[in-house]
């Protein structure tokens, strides 16, 4: 675990690099996938899209569809939190085929500081498939970070499709 939790790090820190990020208004934020974020909140990699219909309602949502194991394939959303924070994150979720995906590790939380990892929060509970469900991650924030992103992703093992949508992240009081 502690292997995947660096290479995801380096990943997220490198998505973090890339793009802006934003803050959290009044301690929450919401992402519906209906129209594209801003490229300087999502690092859409090759393999993923947002959808104009796919998504709860047939509204927007975040896809992919990988075929092949053996490269982990992950999308971040770049977020600024405050440290030592409690934070409650959820996403709508729904999957087809999945393979080998240990648990359902499809959504996550992480935070690096300077590139290397420092903490996360993993939704790693099994997920029935083609019915939309909330995973939902509670955590606190660590005392010390400088990048913070939301992952939407497959580990490097696992093939399916999978549909995101309706993402939110508030501070819990």
């Amino acid at each position: 675990m502690k292997i995947l939790n660096i290479r995801m790090a380096v990943l997220l820190s490198a998505a973090g690099m890339l793009s802006g990020a934003i803050a959290a208004e009044n301690g929450k934020i919401t992402e519906n996938f209906n129209q594209p974020p801003k490229k300087d909140l999502l690092w859409l990699v090759p393999g993923f899209q947002v959808l104009p219909d796919g998504g709860l309602d047939n509204s927007g949502c975040l896809f992919t569809d990988k075929i092949e194991a053996g490269k982990m394939q992950i999308t971040t959303y770049t977020l600024y939190l405050k440290p030592d924070t409690k934070y409650r994150a959820a996403v709508r979720c729904k999957a087809e085929n999945l393979k080998d995906v240990r648990g359902s590790r499809l959504f996550c939380i992480e935070f690096t500081d300077k590139g290397k990892y420092v903490s996360g929060a993993y939704y790693t509970k099994p997920l029935k498939e083609n019915s939309w469900e909330t995973l939902v991650l509670e955590f606190t924030s660590p005392s010390q970070f400088n990048a913070a992103c939301a992952g939407f992703y497959l580990p490097k093992s696992a093939t399916g499709k999978v549909w995101w949508d309706d993402f939110t992240l508030e501070e819990v009081k």
